[in-house]
């Protein structure tokens, strides 16, 4: 019998910045940002990486600035690395890691729950205008730089292009080794890592809309839902927690919120008005948020942004998302149940420096 071996070398290039930080009444405010490349040469230069840092540490101070708000029920709009995160904990999670494993044991079998869309070929899972698909053969879409390449899946297939969504329908699944009753032959998705299990995961998931406009038109949408709520002022998310990041390992342990909650908390919020001001807000979380959402997708600008993350925060299982801004017809918010610890008694010697 003929046999083939292939040894695969990834390489991969993070910087990173996280802070925790407290306001004035002592609440804590988490954020981080990032840079994922496949080549050092797609790193920033100094110059463009002190640019990179400050503008972070300014989008930290203003939210430090900012007030907290007790709760929202409206349109929200959900763009840059807010929309990556939207659609990867959302949708990439639920066509992922297919099929679930059998136990006898009910307990383990809570466990480890089968994915939303399992069963949900040829059903609606998001709005008409939206096609998906999954290529892991491509490093590039456009002008941009995807990470989520790679030339053969962890199972010794090769990877092939998926088409996920046609208008609004889901049409297909991320299969890596074992079929389901309805995808009977595997597509080259089988992804895993050091002490983690070789599953069913995404490489390159790429969003496209037919329902786009500009963004400018998008926030003037907003607007006009937000006349019909009786609201003062609209939302525009940035930026979301990443579930697997070590910001979040802080943000488990400080925080009483309900880890069921589908969509982890909102990091970088602005209150937009009509006469134009965007005025930060802090201490949010979603509220009795489904995989439905999806579906309440209104619009989507024109844009095409590129979300990468780790899975698992494992550098071995990089994925990139483009996706478009997207405008949700609502949404609930409500302020954090995180518990206020004490500000020290005296100020950090390092403050003084």
């Amino acid at each position: 019998s003929l046999k083939s071996h292939v040894l695969r070398g990834d390489r991969l290039y993070t910087l990173k910045v996280t802070t925790l930080s407290k306001n004035t009444d002592g609440e804590d405010i988490h954020g981080f940002d990032r840079i994922i490349v496949n080549s050092p040469e797609k790193l920033p230069d100094k110059n463009n990486l002190i640019r990179w840092v400050r503008e972070y540490a300014d989008r930290v101070n203003s939210v430090l600035a900012s007030e907290t708000i007790e709760e929202y029920a409206g349109p929200v709009i959900l763009t840059e690395g807010a929309a990556g995160e939207f659609f990867r904990q959302l949708l990439a999670k639920n066509i992922s890691n297919n099929p679930s494993p059998l136990f006898d044991n009910e307990d383990m079998s809570a466990r480890f729950p089968k994915p939303a869309f399992a069963g949900k070929i040829k059903r609606r899972v998001l709005p008409p205008f939206f096609d998906v698909y999954d290529d892991p053969t491509i490093d590039r879409i456009g002008n941009m730089d995807l990470v989520g390449k790679f030339t053969v899946d962890d199972a010794g297939n090769v990877p092939q292009k998926v088409q996920l969504v046609e208008k609004g329908k889901l049409v297909n699944l991320l299969i890596g080794i074992a079929p389901t009753k309805k995808i009977k032959e595997p597509n080259g998705h089988a992804r895993g890592a050091v002490s983690k299990s070789v599953t069913a995961r995404p490489g390159n998931l790429i969003f496209e809309s037919h329902n786009k406009v500009s963004f400018g038109k998008l926030k003037s949408t907003m607007l006009e839902l937000c006349r019909d709520f009786d609201l003062e002022y609209g939302l525009v998310i940035k930026q979301l927690e990443d579930p697997s990041t070590p910001s979040s390992v802080i943000s488990y342990w400080s925080r009483s919120s309900n880890s069921d909650n589908p969509l982890s908390a909102p990091l970088e919020i602005y209150r937009v008005y009509p006469d134009g001001r965007e005025v930060p807000a802090f201490n949010l979380e979603f509220s009795n948020i489904t995989v439905r959402v999806l579906r309440d997708i209104l619009q989507t600008d024109n844009s095409q942004y590129v979300y990468n993350y780790l899975i698992g925060n494992d550098y071995e299982m990089p994925v990139s998302i483009v996706c478009p801004a997207i405008l949700v017809e609502e949404m609930e918010l409500k302020k954090s149940e995180e518990k206020v610890r004490k500000l020290p008694i005296l100020p950090s010697p390092l403050a003084e420096r």
